[in-house]
């Protein structure tokens, strides 16, 4: 079964993007959005192209597992390339939740991906 194949039509709220991983002023997501406007060229103005991306980088991605979420749902963590606007493809580590079985899946957050997940993903690649 191809694992990410639900996940690549997952919802993305533009406000996950626009008020958190592109906001440099929040507390907890300033470092996050730092990396995804400054290293890898991503706006608050465009925020479809870097949903795009995150839909994007789940083909070929390496899944990493899965775990119960707050919420009461299960988050599953995928790592693999994004193609950024300024520096091409670059290793994140993408996490989506399912609130309850059949659901459609939707976006929780993303980051640079960890050396050791790196590690994976290229050797999956390879």
């Amino acid at each position: 079964m191809d694992q990410d194949a639900p996940f690549r039509e997952g919802i993305i709220a533009p406000a996950k993007l626009v008020d958190y991983l592109l906001e440099t002023r929040r507390k907890d997501g300033g470092p996050k959005a730092n990396f995804f406007i400054h290293t890898c060229g991503f706006s608050r103005q465009r925020p479809g192209e870097f949903a795009h991306a995150l839909h994007a980088q789940l083909a070929g991605a390496v899944f990493l597992g899965k775990r119960r979420a707050s919420s009461g749902g299960v988050n599953y963590a995928f790592c693999g390339s994004l193609l950024s606007p300024r520096r091409g493809k670059i290793c994140i580590t993408s996490v989506w939740c399912i609130s309850r079985e059949g659901a459609i899946p939707h976006f929780v957050t993303a980051r640079p991906a960890w050396e050791k997940e790196r590690e994976i993903h290229d050797a999956k690649n390879a």
